[in-house]
């Protein structure tokens, strides 16, 4: 069973994360801050949603989870493009 909820909360770190760069990369201005609340705002939808459904629940841990998965991979992405994208220019 731990194996299993590791597992899951991987997920919802790793697939928060991919969908905040999609988000990121949807918009010109204040991209990180844009990106990071959608994607945040999204994920509170999405518990809301879960909290209807039979034999699911809601959680307020997964919203953070999820927003703490977005911030991660935005932090990750725009450290590659300032040191590592710019390195090879350089």
């Amino acid at each position: 069973a731990n194996v299993n909820f590791l597992f899951r909360k991987i997920v919802h770190l790793t697939a928060f994360g991919f969908l905040a760069i999609l988000f990121y990369n949807s918009f010109e201005k204040n991209r990180f801050l844009r990106a990071w609340i959608i994607t945040t705002i999204y994920a509170a939808t999405d518990e809301l949603h879960q909290a209807f459904i039979p034999n699911r629940t809601g959680s307020f841990w997964d919203v953070g989870l999820d927003s703490l998965g977005a911030l991660l991979a935005l932090l990750a992405l725009q450290f590659l493009q300032k040191y590592v994208v710019r390195r090879k220019k350089g």
